[in-house]
């Protein structure tokens, strides 16, 4: 494909998926990958410009790495979207999770039940609410996060990652997902992946594109000066 990279992100999304898609390939079985998620962004804008869902797996990705409550609250998504039935995640995991997000070290016995008591009443609610990811996420807040930030030992504070995730699944903006997308359980969610190269390791798809790859992305001028010296 001739042109820039933003040529070739709306051509993956104007001509190639398409193509694949008439072809019978489903959307969850196929994969854009490329070298970073500044080139992940790009694609993103070229399949949000025409309507396409998709999930992201690169640093772009909704659920930070880095965040323990982030972690914790992808945990609890997976749960209630079918873990509970193979404990995957088993839920001592998410009630110590849950112990280290508020009190970080000793905690007394009563504590606990009361912690476990309200993690459990959250969790088995949303078995069968049928909630999106936002309105779960807002349910979150409001049981779970904000009484946990008046009892809060922990020094180490982020509650404000839930906030932005209610913010970066706002329907308004058409970026609401089912529970199980965010869950990461997108088994016939119907949304194609978006992943760096680093990310898609391991994982298998019936269709790949690979995106970037013109001769000053792969190599990189770093890859270059290593491979020259």
């Amino acid at each position: 494909m001739a042109g820039g990279h933003d040529e070739q992100a709306r051509h993956i999304a104007e001509s190639v998926l398409p193509s694949l898609l008439n072809r019978g390939f489903q959307s969850e079985q196929i994969a854009i990958l490329y070298r970073a998620a500044w080139l992940g962004e790009k694609v993103a804008q070229a399949l949000e410009a025409v309507g396409t869902t998709f999930v992201r797996t690169d640093s772009g990705a909704l659920i930070k790495r880095n965040s323990r409550l982030a972690r914790f609250i992808e945990s609890c998504a997976a749960w209630v979207t079918g873990g509970w039935r193979n404990a995957d995640p088993p839920y001592d995991r998410l009630f110590k999770q849950a112990l280290g997000l508020v009190y970080g070290g000793r905690s007394s016995e009563s504590e606990q039940q009361d912690l476990s008591l309200r993690l459990i009443a959250f969790l088995r609610h949303g078995l069968d609410a049928g909630e999106t990811t936002h309105a779960w996420l807002l349910r979150l807040r409001r049981e779970l996060i904000q009484p946990w930030q008046v009892l809060s030992r922990n020094p180490h504070q982020e509650w404000d990652v839930c906030d932005t995730l209610i913010a970066k699944t706002d329907p308004g903006l058409n970026h609401d997902t089912p529970l199980n997308v965010f869950s990461g359980r997108i088994e016939g969610a119907g949304r194609l992946t978006l992943s760096s190269l680093h990310s898609a390791k391991g994982r298998e798809f019936d269709a790949v594109i690979l995106f970037g790859i013109n001769s000053s992305d792969i190599p990189s001028w770093r890859d270059r000066e290593s491979a020259f010296w």
